[in-house]
C-alpha cells in the first residue's frame, strides 16, 4: 500500500513539473525577440565591446592599436555574418568569451549591417521572403 501511495505521489509531482516546464517554455517563446534588431545591437555593442572597439561615431579612441572599429570589421572584404557569428561564439585572444545568445549575436550583426558600405558587398543579413523583415535563422 505504501508503494502505491509513493507511486501516486511521484506521478503527481512529475505531472506538476511537466505542467510547470511546459508553461515556462511557452513564456520563453513569448519573450523571444521578433527578429534581429540594430537598436538592441548597438546597446549590446556599447555595453560589451566599446572597451576595446570603436563601436560608434560617438567614440574617438579604442583600447589599443590594431583593434579594428566596428565600421572596419563590417566593411572588411568578404565579411560574412557567419564569420562574425563564429568570432563571437569562439573568440580569439584577447577577446573575451561573452557567452552571447544567438539572438544577441544577430542583433549585433544587424547593427554592423547598418555600418556596412554598399561597395563592401551585400548586406550581412538578408530579409526573409515573407514581409521583407529580418528574421533569426533557425538553429542548425
Amino acid at each position: 500500500m505504501k508503494q502505491l501511495r509513493w507511486a501516486i505521489l511521484a506521478s503527481l509531482i512529475a505531472l506538476c513539473a511537466g505542467i510547470h516546464f511546459a508553461g515556462s517554455t511557452a513564456w520563453a517563446e513569448d519573450k523571444k525577440p521578433q527578429g534581429p534588431d540594430a537598436e538592441r545591437g548597438i546597446v549590446l555593442a556599447d555595453q560589451l565591446c566599446s572597451n576595446c572597439h570603436i563601436v560608434s561615431s560617438k567614440q574617438s579612441t579604442s583600447a589599443g592599436a590594431g583593434i579594428p572599429s566596428f565600421r572596419a570589421i563590417t566593411n572588411k572584404p568578404d565579411q560574412t555574418s557567419a564569420h562574425i557569428a563564429h568570432v563571437l561564439i569562439r573568440p580569439h585572444a584577447p577577446m573575451p568569451n561573452m557567452q552571447l545568445s544567438r539572438f544577441e549575436i544577430m542583433d549585433i550583426i544587424a547593427y554592423l549591417d547598418q555600418l556596412r558600405r554598399p561597395e563592401a558587398g551585400p548586406p550581412l543579413l538578408k530579409p526573409a521572403k515573407k514581409g521583407g523583415k529580418l528574421e533569426y535563422p533557425s538553429p542548425s
